[in-house]
């Protein structure tokens, strides 16, 4: 593996051209706009999605409080007979 033999090295095969036997400027050179921020944003509509929490509508009366109910003649277990 790897191109030995018998503890000696041998190069391996070339793919292809590596990026620095290229005369052209890499991707860097290449200014595009950016979507982040007020430097160059393309869009013209507000963001889909705020980072705020939903609040449910208040309910003022979800049912009777403990104090309504009869519980005379009851234990935890039932009916104290």
């Amino acid at each position: 593996m790897g191109g030995q033999t018998n503890g000696t090295w041998t190069p391996t095969k070339r793919r292809g051209p590596i990026a620095a036997e290229f005369s052209s400027p890499g991707p860097a050179a290449i200014a595009l706009k950016s979507g982040i921020g007020s430097g160059g944003a393309t869009k013209s509509r507000p963001p889909a999605f705020t980072m705020a929490s939903r609040h449910e509508p208040k309910n003022e009366k979800v049912g009777p409080g403990p104090g309504q109910y009869n519980v005379t003649g009851l234990s935890n277990k039932g009916q104290d007979l």
